[in-house]
Order: C-alpha cells, then sequence, then structure tokens
C-alpha cells in the first residue's frame, strides 16, 4: 500500500528571453482562456501563438506529427503547465522526439477539454534546443505549493512497492512522497530488472504533485537517470519474507489430489520459476512458506532451484522436518509449513517441530530457532496455516491460536518469538486476540494499518506478523510486498502470478540491545529511514539495509 517516504525536487533554471512580442504567454493564454468561457469539447474560432519550455513528452505518437507535448515559459514553475495535443513539426529540424528543456513555438486553436485548457489542430517549431539546467531543490516544496505543475525530482529509492507498474517510494531529507506508475521515455512502465534499479539506489525523475487518498505522490512520472547506492553492512541485520505458496505440489497428478492449478511438469515448472525469481529479488535471509505440499522433496527441490537460478551451490537450502504424507490421508494433512535458509547467514537451532498435532492441518504450525552467524544472536520462528474458513472454520482457528499460544509458552530456545503466517481471519477476530493476548503485537498493521495480502472483499490482511516484546524492540519494518495480488478487481491474476496470496518481508537487527546497534542517530519506531554520520559521511539505515549517497545532499 502506499507509504510516504522522501525526495528531492529540482526547478528550472537558466532560460533564453524570447525577443520578439508576437506571441502569448502561458499566463495571457490561460486569461484569454477564461475570458471564452468555452463549452465543454468546444473549440475556440480564433488561432494562438504561444512559446514556452517543453516540460513533458507524452510519447506513443510519431516523432514530428499529433505531438502531445506540456510547455511552461518559465524557467522558475510560476506558471501553469499547458497542454499542447497533437501537434505538427513546422520544419525539418521539428523531425525529433521532443526533450524537456526545449523552447517551442506553438500555433493553434484553444479547446476546452473535460474542463482543462488545450491547444489544438495546430503545428509547433522548435526554436533552440534544451535551453534551461535543472537544479536541486526539495520534496517539502512541491508539496506545500500544490500546484499541479511538473518538476524534475531526485531522490533515494527507499522501497519499490510494485515493480509490474512502476510503483515505489522515494525520500530526502526534507519529507518522503510516492511515486505512482514511473514510465520510460516511450510511457511505458520502468523495467526495474533491466536498469537494475534497486532500493538505495538515487532517481532522477520527473513528475507532477498530486494528494490522493490523504498520501502525497507524483503522477505522471518520467524515468530520467539514477546511480548506485553503497550499500553499508549493519551488524546483526537479518531479513525474514513468508508466504502462502498457494497449493505448491511437486506430486500434482490429478489422480493423486485436486489441490494444484497446474497438472503437468510444464505448469510445475513455470510456478516455480515465477517462486524463484519472486523470491530471489526480496534477498530474504530465511523464508517461511506455507500450503506446500507435505513431501520431504518440495522445499529441498525449491532450494535447489533457488541455487541454480543464483548461480549458487548449497547457500539455499530447506530445513528438514521428516513430514511425509500418504496419499490416502485427510486431504489436511496434504499441505505443510516449512523453511528455506542461507546457509552463510544463519544456521538452525535444535529440530524442526509441530506447535499441535490436533486435527486441523496437523502439518501446518512449524516452529524451527535461527542462529545469525555474523554475532550468534538467535530467534525463534513460528510459520502457521489456519483453518480455513469453512464450515466450523471459526472454531477450528481459535483451536489453531489456543495450541500455538500453548506451545510458544513452552518455547526455551530463545525469547525472542515471531509468529507469521496465513492465519485466514483479519486483526480483531477471536484468534488473533488469542496471540496478542498472550503478549504478541502485529507488525504489518503496526507500520502501514490499510495492509492488505490477500484479494477477497476488496482486499484483506489475514497473513500476519506477530512478535513478542523483546522481538518487537529489534524489528525495524515489517510489509507486505505486492507481488502476486493488486486486488484491482478484487482477486488474483493466476496467469501473471503463483498465488493468491503476496509475500510479506520483516527486517531485523538481531540482537540490537546487545550488540550496540542501539545507539544509531534519529532512531525512529516506524517504517522511515534513519539518517547517521559516521566518520563524516551520511548514511541513510532502515532494517538490513544502509547506503551512503554519493554526491546528494540529504
Amino acid at each position: 500500500m502506499k507509504k510516504i517516504f522522501t525526495l528531492t525536487i529540482l526547478a528550472l533554471m537558466t532560460f533564453i528571453t524570447p525577443q520578439a512580442a508576437d506571441y502569448n504567454t502561458v499566463a495571457e493564454i490561460m486569461n484569454i482562456y477564461s475570458e471564452l468561457n468555452l463549452e465543454n469539447n468546444q473549440t475556440s474560432t480564433d488561432s494562438y501563438t504561444i512559446r514556452g519550455y517543453v516540460t513533458k513528452w507524452n510519447s506513443g505518437y510519431p516523432k514530428y506529427q499529433n505531438a502531445d507535448f506540456f510547455i511552461d515559459d518559465s524557467a522558475t514553475g510560476s506558471t501553469s503547465l499547458f497542454e499542447c495535443y497533437r501537434l505538427t513539426g513546422q520544419e525539418d529540424s521539428d523531425r525529433h522526439e521532443l526533450t524537456a528543456g526545449c523552447y517551442v513555438e506553438v500555433n493553434g486553436y484553444l479547446k476546452n477539454y473535460n474542463g482543462r485548457a488545450e491547444l489544438v489542430n495546430g503545428t509547433f517549431h522548435v526554436i533552440t534546443e534544451i535551453t534551461w539546467t535543472p537544479v536541486p531543490a526539495s520534496i517539502s516544496e512541491i508539496i506545500s505549493l500544490n500546484d499541479n505543475k511538473r518538476y524534475i525530482l531526485t531522490g533515494v529509492v527507499t522501497s519499490i512497492d510494485d515493480a509490474a507498474n512502476g510503483n515505489l517510494y522515494i525520500q530526502d531529507n526534507t519529507g518522503s512522497i510516492y511515486i505512482y506508475k514511473l514510465s520510460d521515455a516511450n510511457g511505458n512502465a520502468i523495467n526495474f530488472a533491466s536498469l537494475n534499479l534497486e532500493e538505495g539506489d538515487t532517481l532522477t525523475m520527473s513528475g507532477m504533485y498530486k494528494r490522493y487518498n490523504d498520501i502525497d505522490e507524483i503522477t505522471n512520472s518520467t524515468y530520467i537517470s539514477h546511480t548506485k547506492g553503497q550499500k553499508v553492512h549493519i551488524p546483526g541485520s537479518l531479513r525474514v519474507c513468508a508466504q502462502n505458496l498457494e497449493n505448491y505440489y511437486y506430486n500434482y497428478d490429478t489422480t493423486i489430489t485436486k489441490r494444484p492449478k497446474y497438472h503437468d511438469a510444464a505448469g510445475f515448472q513455470a510456478k516455480t520459476s515465477k517462486i524463484v525469481n519472486a523470491m530471489l529479488s526480496i534477498d530474504a535471509d530465511i523464508y517461511a512458506f506455507c500450503e506446500v505440499e507435505a513431501k520431504p522433496i518440495v522445499l529441498q527441490q525449491l532450494a535447489d532451484s533457488m541455487n541454480a537460478h543464483a548461480g549458487t551451490t548449497g547457500v539455499y537450502a530447506a530445513v528438514s522436518d521428516n513430514i511425509d504424507y500418504t496419499f490416502g490421508e485427510d486431504p489436511d494433512n496434504h499441505i505443510k509449513s516449512g523453511f528455506i535458509y542461507r546457509t552463510d547467514k544463519v544456521a538452525t537451532v535444535g529440530s524442526n517441530s509441530q506447535a499441535s498435532y490436533a486435527q486441523y492441518y496437523r502439518n501446518t504450525m512449524r516452529i524451527q530457532a535461527f542462529r545469525l552467524l555474523s554475532n550468534n544472536e538467535k530467534l525463534v520462528l513460528s510459520m502457521n496455516h489456519f483453518k480455513a474458513k469453512t464450515n466450523g472454520g471459526d472454531s477450528q482457528r481459535i483451536s489453531n491460536a489456543n495450541d500455538l499460544v500453548s506451545a510458544l509458552s513452552n518455547v526455551t530456545t530463545d525469547p525472542d518469538i515471531l509468529v507469521m503466517g496465513d492465519l485466514n481471519c483479519e486483526y480483531g477476530e477471536e484468534p488473533i486476540t488469542i496471540i496478542t493476548n498472550a503478549g504478541f503485537e502485529e507488525q504489518i498493521l503496526r507500520f502501514d494499518s490499510s495492509a492488505y495480502s490477500h484479494c477477497y472483499d476488496n482486499g484483506e490482511l489475514i497473513d500476519h506478523v506477530l512478535a513478542n516484546a523483546s522481538m518487537r524492540e529489534q524489528i525495524d519494518r515489517a510489509y507486505v510486498k505486492h507481488v502476486c495480488t493488486t486486488c484491482n478487481n478484487h482477486n488474483s491474476n493466476y496467469s501473471t502470478s503463483y498465488s493468491d496470496h503476496d509475500p510479506y518481508v520483516i527486517e531485523i537487527v538481531l540482537g540490537r540491545t546487545t550488540t550496540g546497534i542501539e545507539d544509531l542517530e534519529n532512531r525512529k519506531d516506524n517504517h522511515d529511514w534513519q539518517k547517521v554520520i559516521r566518520n563524516g559521511q551520511l548514511i541513510i539505515i532502515r532494517g538490513t539495509e544502509a547506503y551512503t549517497i554519493t554526491g546528494q545532499r540529504l
């Protein structure tokens, strides 16, 4: 969901002072437009000439015909942006895609298009190419101005919310903002992978401010460039990712089980590939999964696929659990929860155990302790899948919750306990209340009160992260990563995803109270990044990652 982070805005600096007077300024043309009082879709009878700087090129049309772009005649952004719609270049020199900064002359007719002024049925001529240079400003300025003008922005990418649609968050030292549908020069959603654009990079882009559902955001955004952030190691950093994989079965024969949505090797491989790509992009140290087939081979095969894709050997390993159902058992016993971990980051402590052997999903409430190799700190992870919302489901989920709390009360490996999983109920329902009454606090909602992980009834959070008191103090962030569901149509799209649930991520600094990490300057008890000065260098930190900002004043 939309969260607020920071960004740097660029104003416009040097520009050419027009010499002629046989044209209108944007401010003058807006006054004329107002006086004409045109009806909706009505066009003026007279034509007008305007000069200004191209602030955005709307692509998708031929290079010099049907050109759709915005102009502003002030290098300081003091006048309203004005759209020139589908104009034609007058000369050979106009036969190129316009670039932000070009000084142009346009001629055409004014039109009221749904209450917005446009110049249509006309021509344009490039007078001078790229005549202004962007210089830094701040995000707080664009929010305070709220003037629907286009700005060039620079900021640190703090989170990529939806790579497929180009949605992300950026920040600077004055505030934070959400970037909606970042596009390339051709109007297509940015391909983050091909650009190697990641969290911690410094992004330069253009866009317009909008207040949407009480969230500050930049819309009509266009990618310009980015520079890589330099990662800094934080002692005790740990990232955990969990997800319901929606019936991930190695044995997909329909004569054996009806659970998977695929029924051949190609379907299994396609789902595996999607899972691997998503998990490696999240780059967690521990992965916890539920709704996978209760066979030893399944998670080990997934770990092997992650190693093959990452070009590593033995880095990703599955936690052994000795679970192996028989095909004639109750279908509830065909699925399990389990763990995959990075052997170069953590080690298992003790054996993998079941919270309860009740009749409700007997293999899906698993407990495993891990030790962080960098500082030998430990934590206990509980990955769960409560009974689904079927007949009698309420009482069964309540039984799941009571069994889980009872099992966790007997854990002695380490006091830091994290409960995760598809609990099949929203916050406030009795099963979760049983867990919170036992001293656990929901972490995803702590950082985002409107989070959702599953598309049902306009989107709901039924996957949860709950931490006891000592664990809570070491969590810097918990969030849902929307790689499977968007809830645009209130359901998931299996053709482009691999599950009806999204993965969720917990970023931890394990052992903060015992390893000297707690003295970070300006540490905040929320999802904001922290600004820290170390050896005279500015570093921003959140959860498991920190970055230096080379050449960027924050």
